[in-house]
């Protein structure tokens, strides 16, 4: 059956070419970036959705360098991220410092959302949320930057997903990476730095630093979750690094956050040397 007028996530002077029976949909390169979409009639005429991701190779290769900080409640990944970003433009980068879900207007209503006294959210309806809110990012934040030939440090990305809905809310690896895939249109970190801390002091950080300056701000609804819930996302993360120990470095961030800043500046320097 001929395929069904539409595509999403792709611009209006995306082509089409139309093979036997099944719909096939072609663009140009540097014309996408995202996630597109082919509508087609399937078994009985019922309607389904192709998705495919369009990653570095649809654009040609970034000249920016992506940096994530990855790690559980207390680790101090925003922390460390401000004092790289003023390191690297110290040494002459252009740096874009951002976060997630925080970096756009939709990720921050949803994290507003999550830290106010909205309805529980399923935890797929979690994830999705957390997906819809990288795509926008992406788009909007993190790869015209890196087309831009500057330094992205970003706090969380696709790896949070995978720890925290993987694994803490138990919807497997398998679905949230692929959701992931969708979301960044394939695209990497370069580097990951991921900030490891046992539970029970990274917990005992972050209620402090919510109790700072004698003014307590509400926990996000993951947050607040069980010990049991952070030590699967802690679980979580130890399996990616040591499924991708070429992109992502395990930091020991059970000692003072200078000596991690420190460890965590020689990691980049060493990407970036190697990038020269």
């Amino acid at each position: 059956s001929p395929p069904l007028p539409g595509a999403w996530g792709c611009p209006p002077n995306f082509s089409s070419h139309f093979g036997k029976g099944r719909g096939q949909r072609v663009a140009a390169p540097r014309e996408c970036r995202g996630v597109g979409a082919l509508l087609c009639r399937g078994s009985g005429g019922v309607p389904q959705i192709s998705l495919f991701p369009f990653g570095k190779g649809w654009g040609g290769e970034v000249t920016g360098l992506f940096i994530t900080l990855e790690g559980g409640e207390g680790s101090g990944k925003s922390t460390v991220a401000a004092e790289l970003a003023r390191r690297l433009e110290a040494e002459g980068h252009t740096v874009t410092l951002t976060e997630e879900p925080g970096g756009t207007e939709l990720g921050r209503h949803f994290w507003t959302y999550l830290r106010g006294a909205g309805e529980p959210l399923s935890p797929l309806a979690e994830l999705m949320l957390f997906e819809a809110a990288r795509a926008d990012h992406v788009d909007r934040v993190i790869r015209p930057a890196l087309d831009a030939g500057r330094v992205v440090v970003c706090d969380r990305f696709i790896d949070s997903s995978v720890a925290y809905q993987g694994y803490g809310r138990g919807l497997g690896r398998a679905l949230v990476e692929s959701l992931n895939e969708m979301a960044t249109g394939g695209l990497r970190p370069d580097i990951t730095l991921l900030l490891d801390v046992p539970v029970e002091t990274g917990l005992q950080r972050a209620r402090s630093l919510e109790a700072g300056d004698g003014a307590v701000k509400s926990r996000d609804s993951i947050g607040g979750e069980a010990e049991a819930f952070h030590q699967r996302v802690r679980d979580g993360f130890l399996a990616i690094s040591e499924a991708e120990p070429g992109r992502v470095a395990r930091i020991d961030a059970d000692r003072p956050l200078d000596e991690v800043s420190k460890h965590c500046w020689r990691r980049v320097r060493e990407v970036s040397a190697s990038r020269s």
